[in-house]
């Protein structure tokens, strides 16, 4: 192993302004003009479209409270705390069409950005945080949903917030944030979840009985939080909120994921077909019955197992 190679936390440190190249910076803020020029485009675009998807079941809700009628609708499956949310924001601005909810919608929404450069500022130097948030930024399922009345982008704050506050060494502003995010979309316990084991293994000390008890013990909010959650869940009977919701709910195994997964991944992955493209014409070439094997397998059981859940 090369002795000078730096470690990591000396490649992560970007505490040292001296470390950072100033030439980089005009770059980086061409990047954040290419994120607030194609966040206000994609708006402009979908700001009068018709619902779209889930949004079918968000905005009735909304109106619901436009209406002065504060209920949740049957099937809603969540707490409307998101729909309470975006129905202050409509009213303070005196709004009651689709375009006034998706404004104050994506208002909430890009919030996600900026979070995300902080968290990826706890990671990486300046420049390198500022790419992964373009990455973020564009990657296709969070991009997509900026502009459209779903919960998922104002569920994902408090969870970036919450592991910000994880890796800051936080525990009880975590834990809170962990509850909020929790409170907007039920789900998010997982992140909870995930948030409190940072604290168990961010020392990377080796697991021991002594270490778990420490552990425990600064996060025994954390603790409480998750034995409430249990309560909840047996007490409801599901995550689901209400009885509509969990009876149409269906719980199971979906192939039709995994293509999704692979598609999402391809996306994701799209600048690097440019440079794998050479070797893969070339190991084609050399072994095309490979190829053609391939196809002739997976083609019909992407063809026979894919079903779209969500369009």
């Amino acid at each position: 192993m090369n002795s000078s190679a730096p470690r990591l936390e000396e490649r992560l440190d970007s505490s040292n302004p001296e470390q950072l190249s100033t030439r980089r910076f005009p770059r980086e803020g061409v990047w954040w003009l290419v994120i607030v020029a194609g966040l206000l485009a994609y708006f402009l675009v979908m700001r009068t479209a018709s619902p779209i998807g889930d949004e079918k079941e968000h905005v009735p809700q909304i109106s619901r409270f436009l209406n002065w009628r504060f209920t949740a609708r049957p099937g809603l499956g969540m707490l409307p705390v998101y729909h309470f949310l975006v129905f202050l924001g409509v009213t303070a601005m005196d709004g009651r069409y689709l375009h006034d909810v998706r404004l104050v919608s994506f208002l909430g929404a890009v919030l996600c950005v900026p979070a995300f450069y902080v968290l990826a500022r706890k990671l990486y130097e300046r420049p390198v945080a500022t790419l992964r948030t373009v990455q973020f930024t564009f990657l296709p399922i969070v991009f997509y949903l900026f502009p459209l009345v779903y919960t998922d982008l104002w569920a994902l704050l408090p969870v970036l917030l919450t592991v910000k506050a994880a890796l800051d060494d936080r525990p009880n502003l975590s834990c809170v944030l962990g509850i909020t995010a929790t409170i907007v979309r039920q789900t998010n316990i997982v992140w909870a979840g995930f948030a409190w084991l940072l604290f168990l293994f961010a020392s990377g000390e080796p697991i021991s009985k002594q270490l778990v008890k420490s552990w425990l013990r600064r996060t025994k909010w954390f603790v409480v939080f998750f034995d409430a959650f249990l309560a909840f869940l047996l007490a409801n009977g599901g995550v689901a909120i209400g009885l509509g919701a969990r009876q149409s709910l269906t719980v199971g195994f979906s192939v039709a994921n995994i293509w999704f997964f692979f598609l999402l991944c391809s996306g994701f992955l799209l600048p690097l077909w440019y440079i794998w493209s050479r070797d893969a014409v070339g190991a084609i070439r050399r072994r095309p019955q490979v190829a053609l094997s391939c196809l002739v397998v997976l083609l019909p059981i992407i063809y026979f197992t894919y079903q779209a859940t969500h369009i």
